[in-house]
Order: structure tokens, then C-alpha cells, then sequence
């Protein structure tokens, strides 16, 4: 379909503006519009997107019942005119688009203005700001451009898959060195069986000989304290002797107290000697330091086993992130750029691939094999100006908000690259007046309170 040029836009009481009608030269791709802060001039770039696209907000001026915006378009093949309107009332908008005919044929309403809105469009309802484009980071200008050939969804699809799959190769790689560090570790025994020893016996036998030792410690504990009862019974057979009269029947009862353990100690001859449990206690001891080696070594098989299949899956996920990577760069090679040079940068090397410096695979743009910031300032314009235009439809117009930035020599510059492929400019630039009614910056229309006071 044939291309359609801006030629003129007439507003009435819509955002800041109270009623303006604005002429285009079909020979000029540049049209500045200026004033101070509040005067008006962005309003002139709402109403544009407002009709050629689809609006985001109400543009209506406060406190009246009707608000209207024009675009004027004429096909650059028929020279057939096309009015699109925005029209707001009582807080519901909708759309209008007559058609004149070339040499006055008389103009007609479109039934479905809707589906005339759609026909303008391309990827995009209207171009990018080039300007947004250039201030961007490296990383914003890839998703800028990706967006504009329609693959951003795809792009960014594949790169979640990636960043997880990244995260489960660092957490695998984690468990795996973890696994891998655990087992050479861990000692290794060779001189011992594969299964733990039985010591069962031992420690009855050990424990057979502690009970008897224990019962001969307990005889000589009473034995001693028998002779200890004797030489006390003695003392007081002494002193019962010296007190006859009295003490007769005492001496009696003592002396059957000692005859009764003089007999008990007939009848319970000295124990031998304590039997020596060293050489059991020697075997236990070598038994339980063996089936420590042997779980040692069942402990050291059993992290090799897991080092083994920590391994697998990292090297799995390496394999996915790598095959999704080739994807990848298959859809981005077989993108038609808007500008010839105009490349996808990625990170080829292993780590960069799998995020350990914190980059993605696709981390920037190229422009001649270079990065794009380090391109001319004039290669880095002309390639904005071709990438927002990249997603236009029938309208190729930019729509540059913060033109106050660019002095005049940059400002024709971005001009001239926009003229090559047929497009116009419209900027907002920010002009202050002066005390004598001047204006400190010439541009092509001057608003002010919302009318327009000056046309260059």
C-alpha cells in the first residue's frame, strides 16, 4: 500500500490546546514546534498519536463538552486526503476518517474508521522516539530493536529458559564440588574386610571377667572389715576384763560375736589374684577401629556415587543452555536488519554463556562489527532514525519529545537521515520568550496558552 504524508492537524480544545490549525510543507521533512514549559507544544504530538494510533488516555480539555483532533493525510500516489479524527464527548471517544477525492470528487465518511487505523500501522502503531533509542543502554537498545522485528516475545521466552537453566547448572555445579570435595576428603582403607566384625563374644567374655572381678572386690572389702571387727572386739574384751563385775554378760555376748567371725572367716578363705580382660579389651578395640574404616570406606563409595551424578546433570544443563543459545542465534540470523552492519552481539566464551560475570548470551549491538556506541555519531543517527522507522506503517513520521536537547546542527542531522527514507520529523523543543515578545529558539510553529502565536 502507498505511503501517506502528514500535511496538516487542526485540534480544538484537546489536553492544553484551545484551537489550532497547523499547515505542513510537503517539502519539508522537518517540523519544529516550540514554546515554554505548559505552553502547548506536546499536546500537538498527543493529538497525532491519539488519531493514528491507539490512545492511552483523554486528551479532552477540562471544562468542555467537546474535544476534537485532526490529522490531515494525503496519498503520496492518488493525492487522495484523509481527515482522521479523535473526538471526545462526555468522556467517550471514538473515531472519524472522511476521504476527499482528488480534484474536488466530494468527500466521503468511512464506515469502519477502526479498520482504517489498522491499515496505517505496522509492528508498531507509531514509529519509536530515536532519541529514546540513542539514550538507552546497550541492553535496552537489543530489546528496542528486537521489539521492533517482532522477536522480542520469542527472545525473551528463550532467555527465561536459559537464566533458569543457568540457575540449575550453579546449583548443580554447587552440589557437585560440594559431592566431589566431600569424597577426596574422606580417607581410604585397604586393610580391612568388607564387611564390619562381629564382637559380640568378646564382650560377653570381657563382661564375665568384670563380674568375678567385681565379686573378689567385694570379699576383701568384707574380709577387712571382719579384721577390723576382731581388733575392736578385742579392745573391748580389755576393757570388760578390767571391769568384770559389771561387764560379765558383755564379754560373753563379744566373745560370740567373735567366735562367729573367726568361723566365718574359716569358711571364706583369701580370693586369688584379679584375672587380667587387657587382651580382650585389646581385641574389642581393634574390632570397632576396623568398622570404622569399613563405614568410612561404604560413606566414601556412596559420595563418589553422587559426585557421578551431579556430573551427569551438570553436564545436561550445559547442553540445554548451550542448544537454546544455537536457537537463539538462528532467529536472530535470520532477521532482515533495518540497517545493513546492524548486528546482535553475543558472549561466545563458556562463562559468559552460563551468566558467571552476570552477562546473557545477546548482550548488546554490533553496527560494522563494532559496538554500536562506538560507531560515528552519525552512523548511530542514521541507524535510530532506520530502527524506529523499522515498525512504522503507511505513516512514517517521528515523534521526538525532548528535542531541546539537540542544538540545530544535530537537529538537521537527525532531519537528513529521516529525509532519506521518506519520513518527516516533528519535534518538541522547548523555547523560552524573551522580554521583548522574541523567542530565544526560531522553530517552525510557536504555541503559547494553547494557541498558536507564530509561524516561521
Amino acid at each position: 500500500m502507498s505511503a501517506l504524508q502528514i500535511i496538516g492537524l487542526e485540534a480544538v480544545n484537546m489536553k492544553a490546546l484551545k484551537a489550532v490549525r497547523l499547515t505542513f510543507d510537503a517539502n519539508d521533512n522537518l517540523v519544529t514546534v516550540g514554546g515554554e514549559n505548559a505552553a502547548g507544544k506536546s499536546s500537538v504530538l498527543d493529538v497525532i498519536e491519539s488519531c493514528l494510533s491507539n490512545p492511552v488516555r483523554n486528551l479532552a480539555r477540562k471544562g468542555t463538552e467537546e474535544s476534537r483532533g485532526t490529522v490531515i493525510l494525503k496519498d503520496s500516489e492518488t493525492d487522495a486526503v484523509f481527515n482522521v479524527s479523535r473526538v471526545i464527548r462526555s468522556g467517550q471517544t471514538m473515531i472519524e476518517v472522511t476521504t476527499e477525492a482528488p480534484g474536488g470528487m466530494g468527500t466521503t465518511k468511512l464506515n469502519k474508521p477502526s479498520d482504517f487505523i489498522k491499515s496505517l500501522q505496522g509492528k508498531s502503531s507509531l514509529s519509536l522516539d530515536p532519541l529514546d533509542f540513542l539514550n538507552g543502554k546497550p541492553a535496552e537498545q537489543r530489546d528496542i530493536l528486537a521489539e521492533v522485528l517482532g522477536i522480542k516475545g520469542t527472545l525473551d521466552a528463550i532467555e527465561a529458559e536459559c537464566k533458569e537453566k543457568r540457575a540449575a547448572y550453579k546449583l548443580v555445579e554447587a552440589k557437585q564440588k560440594a559431592a566431589e570435595d566431600r569424597f577426596k576428603a574422606m580417607p581410604d582403607f585397604t586393610d580391612v574386610p568388607a564387611t564390619e566384625v562381629e564382637a559380640g563374644p568378646l564382650l560377653a567374655e570381657l563382661q564375665a571377667i568384670n563380674d568375678r572381678n567385681a565379686a573378689k572386690a567385694k570379699l576383701r572389702n568384707q574380709r577387712f572389715t571382719s579384721d577390723q571387727m576382731i581388733s575392736d572386739c578385742q579392745a573391748r574384751m580389755d576393757e570388760i576384763d578390767r571391769q568384770i563385775a559389771e561387764l560379765q554378760l558383755r564379754k560373753a555376748e563379744q566373745k560370740e560375736k567373735q567366735d562367729k567371725y573367726a568361723l566365718w572367716l574359716t569358711e571364706n578363705p583369701e580370693p586369688e589374684a584379679d584375672e587380667s580382660a587387657a587382651h580382650i579389651q585389646v581385641q574389642i578395640e581393634a574390632i570397632s577401629d576396623t568398622n570404622k574404616k569399613i563405614r568410612a570406606n561404604a560413606e566414601k563409595a556412596k559420595a563418589r556415587q553422587e559426585w557421578a551424578e551431579q556430573e551427569e546433570i551438570r553436564a545436561t544443563a550445559f547442553r540445554e543452555v548451550r542448544e537454546l543459545e544455537a536457537e537463539k542465534k538462528k532467529i536472530l540470523a535470520a532477521q532482515q536488519m533495518p540497517v545493513q552492519g546492524l548486528d546482535f552481539s553475543f558472549a561466545e566464551d563458556q562463562e559468559q554463556a552460563f551468566g558467571v560475570k552476570g552477562q546473557s548470551a545477546y548482550d548488546g549491538l554490533t553496527l560494522n562489527g563494532i559496538p554500536f556506541s562506538s560507531a560515528s555519531h552519525a552512523q548511530q543517527l542514521e541507524a535510530a532514525v532506520s530502527i524506529a522507522l523499522a515498525g512504522a506503517g503507511r505513516v512514517r513520521v517521528i515523534l521526538i519529545r525532548d528535542a531541546s536537547t539537540l542544538d540545530n546542527k544535530k537537529l538537521q542531522a537527525l532531519a537528513e537521515a529521516a529525509q532519506k527514507q521518506d519520513a518527516l520529523v516533528i519535534a518538541e523543543i522547548v523555547s523560552n520568550k524573551n522580554d521583548d515578545g522574541s523567542y530565544d529558539r526560531r522553530t517552525t510553529f510557536t504555541i503559547e496558552d494553547g494557541e498558536l502565536v507564530q509561524t516561521e
